[in-house]
């Protein structure tokens, strides 16, 4: 009986082990799936990077989050159209920040 035991556990460790193996990735690959992204970055399939700005709604009003610089707008109607004004400024290591934003 304590054969068979270690037998199984030796069995289902080797068969995790090339499970684990297979699943991750070689040098080659890694340089192929970044080579295809840029090609669709460079084709414009890919113009800003996902997720760049999120937005959320607080008791009616609503807001959008810069997530690479952490710019706080929120949306004010001015003159007719909606304006995102900035309610906090980027922490000033990313770039130049944009105050207002016209949505049409």
């Amino acid at each position: 009986m304590k054969d068979i035991k270690t037998f199984l556990i030796g069995f289902l460790t080797c068969a995790c082990l090339f499970l684990v193996m297979g699943q991750t990735m070689s040098q080659g690959q890694i340089d192929q799936m970044k080579n295809m992204a840029s090609q669709m970055k460079n084709a414009g399939l890919m113009p800003e990077p996902i997720g760049k700005y999120q937005g959320f709604s607080d008791k009616g009003e609503l807001y959008l989050v810069n997530t690479i610089t952490g710019q706080l707008f929120y949306e004010k109607k001015q003159k007719g159209e909606n304006v995102w004004k900035q309610m906090i400024a980027d922490n000033k290591r990313y770039g130049p920040t944009s105050h207002t934003k016209h949505i049409k």
